[in-house]
């Protein structure tokens, strides 16, 4: 009993070594996140595709304008207040750079995630 029980633990723990361990370096990105008032901003494509804006400050609305910088157009134009306080916006793949136009008395909190 002694030697089948010494036989078990030893296939056991030889097929503990000889499994390949899938195991990875990879990390992933940890988003960027940041409050900001009213001002112009510039991002470039490096901030990430997804940016979360959150109002910090629901009393106060705030107004988000991006503009593309490649080409000048409007690509978003958001109003947050206490009604709508958070919204997802995604930045396209080919976007080099964009403007962003903060306008209003708040605090809005912005997290770039890729």
């Amino acid at each position: 009993m002694k030697q089948f029980r010494a036989f078990i633990f030893s296939i056991i723990l030889f097929s503990m070594f000889m499994m390949p361990a899938n195991a990875s370096i990879y990390a992933p990105n940890i988003p960027k996140a940041d409050i900001f008032k009213e001002g112009i901003y510039h991002f470039d494509q490096s901030t990430g595709k997804k940016i979360n804006l959150k109002l910090a400050t629901p009393d106060n609305p705030m107004t988000i304008i991006v503009i593309e910088d490649d080409t000048g157009r409007l690509k978003y134009y958001i109003r947050l207040d206490e009604l709508s306080t958070s919204v997802n916006i995604f930045v396209d793949n080919p976007l080099n750079k964009h403007t962003v136009i903060i306008l209003g008395t708040g605090e809005i909190a912005f997290t770039f995630e890729n």
